[in-house]
């Protein structure tokens, strides 16, 4: 039997639907551009992948229970007709990455805003280990596969679902096995490793960046998360392990061997990432070939400086004899990878050996 017959008191199909108190079906269409919002939207599903104003018809035309339904995949404006509300202002704006679904009560339009991508908690990050590729340690890095928060002002959990490899050798490419760098030819210094995502497609990869903070971002992908610094010197990837926040050099480098430094305070340049404060985790030995004794005191740039005496003493040894003495720590750097040294004598027969043994990097967790 017809909808328009047998007890719907309606002459045509809407009419029907109405009174039997039935959506329309649902329809789905995406648009690119300013948009009115009538009447046969009613139901709609709109999804927009351009920043667009849409307009919404007046409420008394629409009437009550009209309802609507808009994604947005750019910034999007909704606009009632005239002087009308929603949500009691004047317009109501979505970001990208928000959807809204608009009802209208006759003479003003409410809307339930959402995020489509759960916020995540600021700093998170589980797995997303890095380790020196097996097949081509020399350029390529891999990525175990895990989940971080984007370093945006609303965090977003990018998850990688599985591991991937990413060659430092070459411009950057979506996909396992594929470019990484984000700009220009690779060279020997620091390369921050960042995870990234498109909002709009969720997907999910990573790039090599001089920057730590602005990686030249591939076109679409607009989330980004630091996971860790590498190493290039002499032309390879320096070969290292990671455990959580700490990054080990599988070979140690002794980065100072002074004889006669003299007792004030002297710069000491690490082997360790720079364009961030790190901690370095070193080794560090006095000997002293005479009979004064040595002592040595080790600190941060941003601390003040002060000579070698009680409490300022890293390590040390007591006057009466030839010896050498070791302890290991970690020490701030600054974003040079910088440390102070002093040391009690500083002579001929004094030496301070400081060796790095590696790093630890929070890894954007303090924002």
């Amino acid at each position: 039997m017809p909808i328009t017959s047998g007890g719907t008191n309606a002459n045509t199909i809407a009419g029907a639907r109405t009174n039997l108190e039935l959506d329309k079906k649902v329809v789905y269409v995406e648009k690119s551009a300013d948009y009115t919002a009538v009447a046969a939207d009613n139901n709609a599903v709109h999804r927009y992948t351009a920043a667009a104003t849409v307009t919404i018809d007046p409420a008394a035309t629409l009437a009550t229970n009209w309802h609507h339904t808009i994604i947005a995949d750019a910034n999007v404006r909704i606009d009632p007709d005239g002087a009308e509300l929603i949500n009691g202002a004047s317009f109501l704006s979505l970001v990208s990455g928000q959807a809204a679904y608009v009802i209208c009560s006759g003479t003003a339009f409410h809307a339930i805003v959402v995020n489509r991508y759960a916020p995540a908690v600021p700093g998170q990050i589980y797995g997303l280990t890095l380790s020196n590729n097996v097949a081509d340690a020399t350029n390529d890095i891999d990525i175990a596969a895990g989940s971080a928060a984007s370093d945006g002002a609303t965090p977003y959990l990018m998850t990688l679902g599985s591991a991937l490899t990413k060659r430092l050798d070459a411009g950057w490419s979506v996909g396992t096995n594929q470019g990484g760098l984000d700009t220009g030819s690779v060279a020997n210094g620091t390369y921050n490793v960042f995870e990234i995502q498109r909002s709009d497609t969720g997907v999910v990869d990573a790039l090599f960046s001089l920057s730590a903070t602005a990686p030249t971002m591939p076109a679409n992908y607009d989330r980004k998360r630091i996971l860790g610094s590498i190493l290039r010197e002499s032309g390879a990837i320096v070969a290292f392990t990671q455990v959580g926040d700490i990054f080990k050099r599988k070979l140690p480098v002794r980065d100072v061997n002074a004889t006669s430094a003299g007792i004030s305070a002297v710069t000491r340049t690490l082997s360790i990432p720079t364009g961030r404060v790190l901690e370095a985790l070193l080794s560090v030995q006095v000997a002293t070939s005479g009979a004064s004794g040595e002592s040595a005191y080790i600190s941060e740039l941003t601390s003040p400086d002060q000579a070698v005496s009680s409490p300022y003493i890293t390590v040390g040894l007591g006057a009466g004899g030839a010896g050498q003495e070791w302890v290991s720590g970690r020490w701030f750097t600054n974003a040079s990878a910088q440390i102070r040294s002093r040391q009690s004598v500083g002579g001929a027969t004094e030496t301070l050996n400081i060796f790095t043994l590696g790093w630890v990097d929070t890894r954007g967790r303090e924002g």
